[in-house]
Order: structure tokens, then C-alpha cells, then sequence
């Protein structure tokens, strides 16, 4: 959260960003990898402003934290009550999904019937190609992954970095398909 500009310029930005994709004609707000709750609010009611529906994603830190330190279970009831009815979901992304899948049970638990979800992602950087993917993340392994959520509550699922259209197509397959048992 030290990186984070003060929340007058937070505000400020992230009120400019909105404005721009309101006029432009979206339908939804999406605010994703938040590390802080700081930065996560002034997002969320710039975006709230806009009078668009509103996905908040964070950016978690095992077991139960943003990586700014601060619990989830203190976070949680700030972000829902600040996103008032625009916020439409809130999600964890941009974590591995074995990180992601040792704590979405406890973040599931924590939002009561409010829409969540979450969307990992695959490999780590790699200085020289970029981006490495791990062959224990293929689209089959990956779907699988995301049944388990499924099972576990989720409802808005998807990729971050590392996933594929192969990814995202057997997701589609999966979700298609409706019965998560076969995964």
C-alpha cells in the first residue's frame, strides 16, 4: 500500500479511468488485482459513481490476507458495504491456483450468498520468453481446478496471466457442460 498514490489522487485517477469507459458505452466496471483495501475503495466508488455494475478482484496473499497485509475478513464487509448495489461480485485473481485453492473456501464462506469467484494464474515470468507455463497447467488440469471452485460456490470464474483461449475454451466446455462431476 506505500506505492499507492494518496487517496486524493487515487480518487482522482481512478475516477478518469471510469469516466472514459462510461462515455465509451461498457456495460460493467471490472476492478481487478487490488492489492490494498485503500486503492480498492477509491476504485470501487469511482466506479460505484458511474452507476455501472461493478466486479471488484483482489489480489490475495496466502492464507487469508491482500498483499498489503490486511485480512480478508476485515476487508470483506468494507468492500460490500462501500460498493452498495452497483458491486455485482467480488473475486480473487492473479495468484496460483494452489494458493488460490488452499483459501477460496474461507473467502467463499465470508461473502454470505454475495456473488464470488475466481480466476488464477498459470506459470511465472521468465525473462527470456516472457511467460512460462508449467505442463501440470494444461486446460484439462486447469478446468479441473475450476470445478473445484465450482463446487466450493463459485460463479464467476475465468484466467489471468498464463491462461490460453485453450483455457478459456475448455472452461466454456465445462461450463456448458453443467455437471462438474466429470472433472
Amino acid at each position: 500500500s506505500d506505492l499507492v498514490p494518496a487517496q486524493e489522487d487515487c480518487l482522482r485517477e481512478h475516477g478518469r479511468q471510469v469516466e472514459l469507459l462510461a462515455k465509451l458505452g461498457v456495460d460493467l466496471i471490472f476492478i481487478e488485482t487490488m492489492n490494498c483495501l485503500r486503492e480498492a475503495l477509491a476504485a470501487l466508488t469511482a466506479a460505484r459513481d458511474t452507476g455501472l455494475d461493478v466486479l471488484l478482484s483482489f489480489c490475495p496473499l496466502a492464507p487469508d490476507h491482500l498483499f498489503s497485509q490486511e485480512p480478508l475478513e476485515e476487508v470483506l464487509p468494507q468492500v460490500l458495504e462501500a460498493g452498495g448495489s452497483a458491486l455485482r461480485g467480488v473475486l480473487l485473481n492473479c495468484a496460483p491456483p494452489e494458493v488460490l485453492g488452499g483459501m477460496y473456501a474461507r473467502f467463499a464462506s465470508r461473502l454470505s450468498g454475495f456473488p464470488h469467484g475466481v480466476y488464477g494464474h498459470l506459470g511465472e515470468p521468465d525473462e527470456i520468453i516472457g511467460w512460462k507455463l508449467p505442463a501440470d497447467h494444461n486446460p484439462q488440469a486447469y478446468a479441473q481446478w475450476v470445478a473445484a471452485r465450482l463446487k466450493e460456490g463459485a460463479r464467476l470464474v475465468g484466467g489471468c496471466c498464463g491462461t490460453t483461449p485453450a483455457h478459456i475454451a475448455e472452461l466454456a466446455r465445462l461450463l456448458h457442460a453443467g455437471s462438474f462431476d466429470n472433472f
